[in-house]
């Protein structure tokens, strides 16, 4: 795993990123996005995961404007200043910080993939990056106040029944607005696929990456295509 700089074309930024090649035969490239923890321990475990499925991946620091290789720990302090700093990102900032890290992949397919803040990131992309063949939403709880634009991927999410900052009800309207949307819901709570988080669900996680892993096989476009 690398460190690279990317340049965001919102504003000529030059940000972070953390990046890992494919292992094996490439199936395409993802970009994996941060919770508010920022490119975390958990995120790292999730690119090596994807690396070892044949994916290239990239994980954009998308605080760097607040600080440099922002990452804090998951405790009551850490989430403090991760809200913080979620609250401090524009879409319009974070979408051309996601466009620069997808650049940046090799040709072939790209997707998105995210986690909390990352999911409705993820959810972002889909309405307004080009060359995104998929987008997989993980527990991205803002979602609901994003379902103005139309989808210009298709999209995947995982929820989980018990996630006390995430409705059924919000589920349902997600549903109803963007009914090609395939949404999936787990026995488990918020963040469950943080192995060190205390809502930690491994049936539920490995259950969510393997359907993750089945819509990037299906909606990859020929390796080789930008």
């Amino acid at each position: 795993m690398q460190d690279v700089t990317l340049i965001s074309e919102h504003d000529g930024f030059r940000f972070g990123a953390r990046h890992l090649s494919a292992r094996g035969s490439r199936k395409g490239g993802v970009v994996v996005l941060q919770e508010v923890f920022g490119v975390s321990a958990h995120i790292e475990s999730v690119m090596v995961r994807l690396s070892n499925e044949g994916y290239e991946t990239i994980a954009p620091s998308l605080f760097d404007r607040i600080v440099p290789n922002f990452t804090r720990p998951d405790d009551a302090d850490g989430l403090a200043a991760g809200i913080a700093a979620a609250r401090s990102t524009p879409n319009a900032q974070a979408v051309a910080d996601i466009a620069a890290a997808l650049h940046y992949l090799a040709p072939g397919p790209k997707f998105a993939a995210g986690f909390c803040f990352g999911g409705v990131m993820a959810w972002l992309a889909a309405q307004y990056c080009e060359g995104l063949s998929g987008s997989i939403c993980f527990y991205g709880r803002r979602i609901i106040d994003e379902l103005d634009a139309p989808l210009n991927a298709p999209v995947m999410m995982h929820y989980g029944d018990r996630d006390a900052n995430i409705p059924l009800s919000d589920v349902a309207a997600i549903k109803a607005r963007y009914p090609a949307a395939d949404i999936h819901i787990y026995p488990a709570g918020h963040a469950f696929c943080r192995e060190d988080g205390e809502n930690y669900d491994l049936p539920s996680r490995d259950l969510a990456f393997a359907r993750s892993l089945r819509f990037m096989q299906e909606f990859g476009d020929p390796v080789g295509q930008s």
